[in-house]
């Protein structure tokens, strides 16, 4: 499976209750909670695009590069 796009978000958020709590506020304003995320390297392949960021439907599986 070669990646023809890719988009780009951000989140962040802090947590009186554990760190993991915090992880998981981070993920959902960066918009991408309700996905299933695999962890790959930064890699991408030539010809790769950027593009907007769009609604992802919830249960999608999403190849992430958490940072």
């Amino acid at each position: 499976m070669i990646p023809k796009e890719f988009f780009i978000t951000s989140g962040k958020a802090t947590s009186t209750v554990s760190e993991l709590n915090a992880f998981d506020l981070a993920l959902k304003n960066a918009g991408i909670a309700q996905c299933n995320l695999v962890s790959v390297s930064y890699i991408l392949p030539q010809g790769c695009k950027e593009r907007k960021w769009k609604k992802i439907p919830a249960g999608s599986i999403i190849y992430s590069v958490i940072a």
